[in-house]
């Protein structure tokens, strides 16, 4: 169609062949630019990519820097948002998580105090080695304090794991 057009529209050869290394200088352009265009959306994209599955396997602190207005720099933008996000929310759940396990290992020791003392109090007063009979009231009392002391520690327990189940609200006042 082009030769068709030239040999029309242009007499002289020299008009024909000029207008041919125009239009492929002009291909030869469109291509070198779309090329480049397509290497630079690819290179931010390949970025945006590994971020993301940097992101899968738990490294929250990474972020991306494909700058640009448009639609792609947006993209990276709301991409580190949700990283930022994702990072303080692991921080949080770490955090919160190293707490529950002192708690656990802080209750198990102060349970084992009343525990013991109450086991070493009723087994002294079963063996009928208390002839006293204020002695033996005098036993049954402390074990009574430890049974007390065991079932506070146990109703913290459960509304502990109550807040943590968010079955149980806190008013304060």
């Amino acid at each position: 169609t082009v030769g068709w057009l030239a040999g029309n529209f242009f007499l002289d050869p020299y008009d024909r062949t000029m207008l041919l290394i125009l239009i492929l200088f002009a291909v030869g352009l469109a291509l070198a630019l779309g090329y480049l265009h397509s290497s630079m959306v690819s290179a931010r994209l390949d970025a945006l990519i590994g971020a993301a599955d940097a992101l899968r396997l738990g490294r929250y602190h990474v972020r991306v820097d494909i700058g640009g207005r448009d639609q792609l720099g947006q993209l990276g933008e709301i991409f580190n948002d949700m990283a930022e996000r994702l990072e303080a929310t692991d921080r949080k759940e770490r955090h919160l998580d190293l707490m529950h396990r002192e708690l656990q290992s802080w209750v198990g020791s102060d349970m084992r105090v009343p525990i013991g003392r109450a086991l070493a109090t009723v087994d002294v007063l079963a063996s009928g080695s208390i002839d006293n009979p204020d002695a033996y009231l005098r036993f049954l009392r402390s074990a009574q304090r430890n049974i007390h002391l065991l079932s506070d520690l146990v109703d913290d327990l459960y509304d502990l794991t109550q807040l943590d189940a968010d079955a149980l609200t806190l008013h304060r006042q």
